[in-house]
């Protein structure tokens, strides 16, 4: 699907700005517009799926300029965990292992039906619902990066 200039101006503004109403207001003559309308007509010009494909194909080019993959990230998670530890700073440790979890699609806390039963101030029942993501990640071990 074939855009026109100025949307495609529009799809690399949107990407460098991050910002769809100053990407609007740069690829097109808004200087008269109302806010408001900038912002409706920034909102649907971002659902046209050429204009939607273009700024796609950006940040995958973005990605792959910068080499960002969920193994690159992994192994920063890694790093810092590592670090946090040899600091002995478990909080940081507790947070490099969550982000981890989070990419990786094992935050199953956030996705868990839990069921508590108290007895005083203790959990004695956890019941999971969690699922596996659809998407297949490589497993990765602490061994892996050491």
């Amino acid at each position: 699907m074939g855009l026109t200039a100025k949307q495609e101006r529009f799809a690399e503004q949107w990407f460098a700005t991050g910002n769809k109403s100053e990407a609007y207001r740069q690829a097109y003559n808004a200087e008269n517009m109302a806010a408001r309308s900038v912002r409706i007509e920034a909102s649907r010009l971002s659902e046209h799926p050429g204009v939607t494909l273009a700024y796609a194909e950006l940040q995958a080019q973005s990605a792959a300029n910068a080499s960002v993959t969920v193994e690159s990230l992994t192994r920063m998670l890694m790093d810092a965990f590592h670090l946090a530890e040899a600091n002995k700073d478990p909080s940081t440790m507790v947070r490099a292992v969550s982000a981890l979890a989070r990419l990786h699609g094992l935050n199953a806390l956030e996705r868990a039906k839990i069921e508590r039963i108290r007895s005083g101030h203790r959990v004695t029942h956890i019941e999971s619902t969690y699922t596996p993501p659809v998407v297949v990640r490589r497993s990765v071990s602490v061994a892996d990066h050491e």
